[in-house]
């Protein structure tokens, strides 16, 4: 069944453009082949990201968030079924917008002071509070901005076309992200 989560983190101090850029085209490589879609939003102080796909999948991705050192704090925002996507692909942007990572802040914040704690690595539910439908209302728009941005002249993409082509299989390998 088709599924879509949400999940918010802070970079690790040690996170490099390099690292970052290897995240993004890794990331699109992997989504593509296991027919994840959603968006991936770096504003320099925060990771925002909001994925679809089979319930399978999602799950081994979750497990590999929860065990990737180059970012910390993760939380999962929202995590219920779907009828339909609302991203047909796989997409990225790094956006430094005070606005919107101050927006990140404050979901987090709030998301934290209401939401349950979970154990590392125990199975992805959803989550049982009364406001987890709307979640995806919140965090689509924050998504969309990012997008939309993009061309605006305060942003970046950091993945580029040119950069996939570098990506070796054993690098994804090496990122822990491939079956």
């Amino acid at each position: 069944m088709l599924r879509r989560l949400a999940w918010c983190s802070l970079p690790s101090p040690a996170l490099s453009a390099r690292q970052i850029d290897h995240i993004v085209a890794c990331s699109h490589v992997n989504n593509v082949r296991d027919h994840i879609s959603g968006m991936l939003l770096f504003t320099g102080g925060h990771f925002l990201s909001m994925l679809e796909g089979e319930e399978r999948e999602l799950q081994k991705l979750w497990l590999l968030l929860e065990s990737d050192q180059r970012h910390c704090n993760l939380f999962r925002i929202g995590n219920d079924l779907c009828g339909n996507r609302l991203y047909p692909a796989w997409g990225s942007a790094y956006l430094e917008d005070s606005d919107v990572n101050d927006q990140i802040e404050s979901l987090r914040t709030m998301l934290e002071h209401k939401g349950q704690p979970r154990e590392r690595g125990e199975p992805l539910r959803p989550l049982q509070t009364r406001a987890s439908p709307a979640w995806a209302q919140v965090v689509h728009p924050i998504l969309l901005r990012g997008r939309v941005l993009l061309g605006g002249g305060r942003e970046r993409v950091p993945w580029e076309p040119g950069e996939m082509e570098r990506v070796r299989e054993s690098d994804v390998s090496d990122l822990g992200m491939a079956d």
